[in-house]
């Protein structure tokens, strides 16, 4: 679905990623480089955030037709956000450059690629109401093209802080640290099927499967956690059938892939699933 002038004008700044984007599509245009104190020396890999209410409608009608091509062209989209704000292009610039670095569980200095559709369209369900307000200050509507081609828009409740600086739990790291297995599961499971963009629900549910496929049962290759997923999503008690725990334990022993395991699995066995009385609805996969 391409963005149209009539919505392009309801926002009023767009985020740029330079290692994503051509940058003579965007150089003559009014950005500015959003570079945090702590990698003043990363400045060229950073996202940049354009002032779109500079732009008078000729402008926007072009810029439009620039970002329309790029699309039809490329993976990644030419607009990697838009945002909504009533604050001065300088103030959003500032806290959106402090957030893309925050503090690791062992102390250090990250980078939150939040400028990255595949990665906010996360961070909307796993953050908490109160860290996405401290993650967008000033912003209070996100924007972002989803894989499909639709634009989905991401409200907050009530502007944040614009000097506070984002903190994430141990789990939100670890959710941070799969979100590129999950984006590849996601897309695994609708491979061939022209699906929507999975709800956040369904999004918790595939990261909550990861978990347990590495930290539970103990699988390190990620073609062996997907099809965990896969198989755990059809079915949410699959993984206590004997016979699909025999061949999880073979995988932990480092015995064989647990993709290999399931190479002679009689697909019926995923199309009749077990329920056994004994387990309780807590205990399954969710």
């Amino acid at each position: 679905m391409r963005m149209g002038h009539r919505e392009l004008a309801t926002y009023h700044y767009a985020v740029v990623n330079p290692l994503q984007t051509g940058r003579s599509r965007w150089n003559d245009l009014a950005t500015v480089a959003l570079v945090p104190a702590d990698l003043p020396h990363k400045a060229g890999a950073m996202p940049r955030l354009l002032d779109l209410t500079t732009l008078d409608h000729g402008q926007q009608a072009a810029l439009l037709e620039i970002a329309d091509a790029w699309d039809r062209e490329n993976d990644f989209p030419f607009f990697a956000l838009l945002l909504k704000s009533a604050d001065p292009f300088a103030r959003v610039a500032a806290h959106l450059a402090r957030q893309l670095v925050v503090r690791a569980p062992d102390g250090s200095a990250a980078l939150l690629r939040w400028h990255d559709p595949r990665v906010f369209r996360h961070l909307c369900w796993r953050l908490t109401p109160v860290q996405m307000r401290t993650l967008s200050g000033p912003v209070r509507a996100w924007c972002w093209r989803e894989h499909h081609g639709n634009w989905r828009t991401h409200e907050v409740a009530e502007c944040g802080d614009a000097g506070l600086r984002l903190y994430l739990t141990p789990g939100q790291w670890a959710t941070i640290g799969r979100l590129g297995v999950l984006n590849r599961t996601i897309a695994q499971l609708g491979r061939g099927m022209p699906a929507p963009a999975p709800s956040d629900e369904l999004c918790r549910r595939l990261d909550s499967c990861l978990q347990q496929a590495y930290d539970h049962h103990g699988l390190t290759d990620e073609a062996d956690a997907r099809l965990f997923v896969e198989q755990a999503i059809h079915d949410p008690q699959i993984h206590q059938r004997p016979e699909i725990v025999q061949r999880l334990e073979l995988a932990r022993q480092g015995r064989v892939s647990y993709v290999g395991a399931c190479a002679d699995l009689d697909i019926g066995l995923l199309s009749t699933p077990c329920r056994p009385h004994n387990l309780q609805r807590k205990d399954a996969v969710t």
